[in-house]
């Protein structure tokens, strides 16, 4: 994994546009082939529903994974942007086709194919194991992480070699670009469902540059920080950075905590989700602090949102996408949560608010019933409980040419198309404002996009692993709960990958 293109492996997503030479070095034919093959042979033959729905999961997850990065590795390669290549470089162009042509990567699954190096001057394929064929080499380890992903929850205070073995792996994925520090969340003293060691990026980082968008953050402070912020969201899921991208943060989190879960966790969650939650006692503590100003609700929101803001502002967090399809969430006629689009007080006048709504969880139902089938699939807009319309600046809409007035009739592939071009074009913007993006929890529609995101910055070799095991898992996405009443949300995030195949979403700026 690498977060840069030039000098090093060639790992940075930009996606190849249909006809271009090249971009057929792997084809979803082929790499449907391959990826079956992988799967065969890393699942144990079963008739149980279960392991059906394991093999599944990782065949979505490993052709929607070679078909982005076939296409990205022709397209950088014959992009003409390496360094000291020009757009007329066609001699180099013509001997970089012709090895891909021979090696045909990655289609295959040889364990001989390697990484695309730039070096003295020139392009060559380094022919080791897990290089270029990582998604091949990976496939064990890929399994392993979605059969116990899909037969367990992740708690913080549970934790389990299998999971320290997790986290010894993405800090050592991390490390590889990264200067970074942790945010400690043991047995989830912070937040239950998030992971116990928080990676905060400080900068990117490579053996022959070690200084690039270097943060001002102080780690001690922005712990304190979260400390004091978690009761401002939705189950204590704070703010929490979890990209850096040209020295912008792009951080994820719940929506705002309503009254209800202020003034007592243990009823809100049963109301909420027929559960009890691992942070009663957390909320308790703050509101056992906040004795002093009880007699007030505004009080209370003034300071615990007042220290989400404070949080926000320390990230340098400008933009807010918020996708839920409600102003605030309802259950039983009581507004168990709320959102920043509706804070009476304007406490978040200051940050650029994005109203983007974008269907939950139980949407993805009905994905599952038209056998997984995404085009042609609209969301009912007419539903009593939606009454977020869609909202976005002007400054971000002219540039993007999609007519945004027709959201309402746009399928779940060009929706989630056009969010996710949105989003691109905001973190890379010349500005130096970071991004949050919320849901309602945090941990079904946020993850999705986060790892969409993560997976057109980055090529999905090992960062597969990563945003599997990062995104989703540790951060608390509930595979089994989802997977038993087909609200296969996680599957359609790597199902949809072959959709963003295109030039429209390259991170690359053109010459």
């Amino acid at each position: 994994m690498s977060s840069r293109g030039f000098p090093g492996t060639l790992d940075r997503v930009s996606s190849t546009p249909s006809g271009m030479p090249g971009s057929d070095v792997s084809t979803g034919k082929e790499a449907s082939r391959v990826c079956a093959g992988l799967v065969r042979r890393n699942t144990p033959e079963s008739g149980s529903r279960s392991r059906v729905v394991q093999s599944r999961l990782l065949r979505a997850v490993l052709i929607s994974g070679a078909v982005v990065e076939g296409h990205h590795l022709a397209r950088t390669l014959n992009s003409g942007r390496a360094p000291g290549f020009g757009p007329g470089s066609g001699a180099w162009k013509r001997a970089v086709r012709k090895k891909l042509a021979l090696k045909a990567w990655p289609g295959g699954s040889s364990q001989t194919q390697g990484a695309a190096l730039y070096k003295e001057g020139r392009v060559r394929l380094e022919q080791k194991p897990g290089g270029g064929a990582r998604m091949a080499g990976k496939c064990e380890e890929i399994s392993d992480l979605i059969f116990v992903f899909s037969k367990s929850q992740y708690r913080a205070k549970e934790v389990t070699p299998w999971v320290e073995g997790i986290e010894n792996r993405y800090l050592e994925l991390f490390d590889r670009d990264y200067k970074y520090s942790i945010i400690h969340n043991s047995n989830g003293d912070v937040c239950g469902h998030y992971p116990r060691k928080i990676v905060f990026l400080e900068y990117e980082c490579s053996d022959s540059n070690k200084e690039s968008f270097e943060s001002t953050v102080q780690v001690s402070k922005l712990q304190d920080l979260v400390n004091r912020s978690k009761m401002a969201r939705c189950r204590g899921r704070f703010v929490c950075p979890v990209i850096l991208y040209n020295g912008k943060h792009v951080c994820r989190s719940s929506t705002l905590a309503g009254w209800g879960e202020l003034y007592g966790r243990t009823g809100y969650n049963y109301i909420f989700s027929g559960g009890a939650d691992d942070t009663v006692d957390d909320a308790e503590e703050v509101l056992e602090d906040d004795c002093a100003v009880r007699n007030g609700d505004s009080q209370l929101f003034d300071k615990v949102r007042g220290s989400d803001i404070k949080l926000l502002k320390y990230l340098s967090i400008r933009y807010i996408c918020d996708l839920m399809v409600e102003n605030k969430k309802v259950k039983f006629g009581l507004n168990v949560t709320s959102s920043e689009k509706v804070d009476k007080a304007q406490r978040y006048a200051d940050f650029t608010l994005l109203s983007v709504p974008y269907p939950g969880c139980e949407f993805f139902k009905e994905y599952k019933d038209r056998d997984y089938t995404a085009e042609g699939l609209v969301f009912n807009w007419n539903q009593d409980f939606v009454d977020a319309p869609l909202t976005i600046p002007a400054c971000f809409t002219r540039n993007l040419n999609i007519n945004w007035s027709e959201y309402q009739s746009w399928d779940l592939v060009q929706q989630t198309q056009n969010y996710l071009k949105l989003l691109l074009h905001i973190i890379n913007s010349d500005d130096e404002n970071g991004l949050l993006v919320h849901c309602i929890s945090g941990w079904d529609r946020t993850p999705l996009f986060v790892s969409l995101l993560r997976l057109s910055l980055w090529a999905p070799s090992e960062i597969l692993y990563l945003t599997i095991a990062y995104d989703w898992f540790l951060f608390g996405h509930m595979l089994p709960d989802r997977l038993s009443k087909g609200e296969e949300i996680f599957f359609f995030c790597f199902n949809f990958l072959k959709h963003i195949v295109c030039e429209s979403f390259s991170v690359l700026k053109k010459p």
